[in-house]
């Protein structure tokens, strides 16, 4: 908007200045005038349907499981996307169980390392057929970290023995 003499005018360079700001013919403007009517016009769509974007994506995704576990399935047959959804999938287990209080923010340094942990147990397990995990030393019940210095790699007999003993 243009200000002459403390009265406000719309923008000259107005793609559609004969279109009133609230139509739905000035998408490609990108005047402060056409904006501030997309934004009127979305705000009061949002006012009178709640949750729109949330159950048409919910929708979408009953309709296509097929596709998406599809997807998955394919995503994962790469050992570095299995590794990243397995660390994925461990931080979230223990949110779940202690809280996010045992789940520091890492730095690129230790996400790589608590990767190379990971890796290791994937191919500890691939290559000797045995079962492996990664074990916190200090358990997260005993108010230890998930943090790559709080990580081990045993064998899943092991580790279910040592359950959340300090050793």
């Amino acid at each position: 908007m243009e200000s002459i003499n403390g009265m406000t005018t719309p923008n000259t360079t107005c793609l559609y200045p004969q279109f009133a700001p609230s139509t739905g013919y000035n998408k490609g403007c990108r005047c402060e005038r056409c904006i501030e009517g997309r934004r009127a016009v979305n705000n009061k769509f949002r006012e009178k349907n709640p949750g729109y974007r949330k159950t048409k994506i919910a929708a979408w995704k009953k309709n296509n499981r097929k596709k998406i576990n599809l997807k998955t399935q394919q995503w994962l047959q790469t050992p570095s996307n299995t590794i990243k959804a397995n660390i994925n999938s461990a931080r979230c287990r223990v949110i779940r169980v202690s809280g996010l209080g045992s789940v520091p923010p890492l730095t690129p340094d230790e996400q790589v390392r608590e990767y190379e942990i990971y890796k290791t147990r994937y191919y500890l397990t691939e290559s000797t057929g045995v079962m492996h995990h990664v074990d916190h030393i200090v358990p997260i019940t005993k108010g230890g970290q998930h943090h790559p210095d709080n990580l081990q790699v045993l064998t899943a007999t092991e580790n279910r023995k040592k359950m959340d003993k300090i050793v």
